[in-house]
């Protein structure tokens, strides 16, 4: 009889257990209130059916955008007539199109409740209200309500239905948009030809650099539209080049509302860089920009006063080294650019004359080149040009260092004098720094570089590639003295 009982108890136990369960999963499928997953299209429209797009908001005035379609070319058009737009301000057409394709779908990530207190859900009296005007005369509207409870998703229905759906929390921040969310993005659209001149400041390392805007080379957009005038004198570089042209053609990623009191958060209280455009009209364009923030610069200009914000990869060469954004070489020039260069050391003189149409190089047949009145086109047995060498000596001299500090006396041993074609004279003396390196002064300016002295000097031997200026106009010289019928080949033992 015990073991009976013993039975008995565990089986009646068990099914307790089971009538439970199915209780349980009856409820739980009879009921509305549990959130169930889904990926389900509530509402999708295009944005060719809105006549108007309204979001009524509880806490701040309407959101409101009209949209007009030309029947003629089937265009569509959009006008930001919020209470907080501006006329006087330009809004982008992109922006406003990509908003309402966001706000016209809804796909809901989970469902919620059929028939439920919508009072629970925030419904009742909906945080946002998106109305649809549709150009057929119907409309449609979108209610929101609270957030979920991990704040990732929000309530939403469709009005008039009795069914309730989570979205993710996005929608509630596309519906916060304001006039400043549509400005149209590109801050700046600069004419080469109308600057003048271009002055970039850096806090970190106390840079400021100005550079004129050459107007008769500006078309190129290339490094050789710049020339620094402070603190050195020098063609800029590519780098720089290639930075002016990010600024010049600034397209901002978005406008954000900063309070003044919030500034130093985004590191505008001390801007990090400044750029000043001076333009021949006599109008200057400023930019300010923070330090960069995660990926993105914060920023503001005198054409706006609205604060923005700018992703890095926009501004790609903001932080290059000083030697980076100037010329690597002291006087970097094309032949075609060239009218002449004259040279003077040690009591001897020389003048190089080219005339080398645009796209040539100087030994083809089409030029003229001459030194000292003199024929200049000879060659070696190999076809290497005796004008070529000379012409790239004195092109390509490298700047050996930057000597902020030294003061040298103007006391040149040499000098070069390059003529351009666009009229630029471009004087560069020499003076002796020490045994290996000479100072550089340009237009009679300490520059603040020095050269190697192997950039003047060196004699290359048959190596034609190794030649300093100075050797190469002596190896020319040579060569027009020497040369047979235009040929002239350098001795084993030069």
């Amino acid at each position: 009889m015990n073991k009976l009982k013993k039975l008995i108890i565990p089986l009646i136990i068990m099914t307790v257990l089971i009538i439970g369960l199915i209780v349980f999963v009856i409820v739980k499928n009879n009921s509305g209130s549990e959130e169930e997953e889904v990926n389900y299209n509530v509402m999708t429209l295009s944005v060719d059916q809105l006549d108007k797009l309204t979001v009524v908001r509880k806490n701040k005035s309407d959101l409101v955008i009209d949209v007009d379609l030309d029947d003629s070319t089937n265009v569509l058009s959009y006008k930001y007539i919020s209470e907080d737009s501006d006329p006087s301000v330009q809004y982008s057409d992109s922006a406003l199109s990509s908003y309402l394709g966001m706000m016209c779908s809804f796909y809901a990530n989970g469902f919620v409740v059929k028939n439920g207190n919508l009072a629970e859900y925030g419904l009742d009296d909906p945080e946002y209200k998106i109305v649809y005007t549709l150009r057929d005369g119907s409309s449609k509207a979108i209610l929101i309500g609270h957030d979920t409870y991990d704040s990732v998703s929000c309530y939403f229905m469709v009005e008039g239905s009795d069914s309730v759906y989570t979205v993710t929390t996005v929608k509630k921040a596309y519906a916060d948009y304001t006039a400043i969310n549509f400005l149209q993005a590109q801050l700046l659209d600069i004419d080469y030809t109308q600057v003048n001149t271009v002055e970039f400041d850096r806090t970190y390392d106390n840079l400021n650099l100005v550079a004129s805007c050459n107007t008769a080379e500006a078309s190129s957009e290339s490094g050789t539209t710049f020339y620094f005038v402070k603190p050195f004198k020098i063609k800029a570089g590519t780098h720089f080049a290639s930075l002016m042209n990010q600024i010049f053609h600034l397209e901002i990623s978005s406008y954000v509302e900063i309070a003044d009191a919030d500034k130093a958060m985004y590191g505008l209280d001390k801007p990090q860089y400044h750029f000043l455009i001076s333009k021949l009209n006599g109008e200057r364009v400023e930019i300010y920009l923070s330090a960069l923030r995660g990926e993105y610069y914060y920023g503001y200009s005198n054409l706006s006063d609205k604060y923005f914000v700018i992703s890095n990869m926009q501004l790609t060469y903001i932080d290059n080294s000083v030697t980076s954004l100037i010329d690597e070489f002291i006087a970097y020039y094309y032949a075609d650019e060239i009218s002449s260069v004259t040279g003077e050391y040690n009591g001897t003189s020389f003048r190089f004359d080219l005339d080398v149409p645009k796209d040539s190089r100087i030994a083809d047949d089409n030029t003229t080149v001459k030194l000292d009145n003199r024929n200049a086109k000879i060659f070696n047995s190999e076809g290497r040009s005796y004008c070529a060498i000379l012409f790239e000596s004195l092109a390509t001299i490298k700047i050996g260092g930057i000597d902020t500090e030294a003061k040298p006396a103007y006391t040149p041993e040499m000098n070069l004098t390059f003529n351009t074609k666009s009229y630029v004279t471009y004087k560069i003396d020499f003076v002796k720094r020490d045994d290996s390196s000479y100072y550089v002064f340009i237009d009679g300016e300490y520059s603040n570089f020095y050269v190697d002295k192997a950039e003047l000097f060196a004699n290359g031997g048959k190596d034609t590639y190794s030649y300093g200026a100075w050797a190469a106009y002596q190896l020319l010289d040579t060569a027009i003295k020497d040369n047979v019928g235009g040929i002239y080949d350098i001795p084993d033992n030069a």
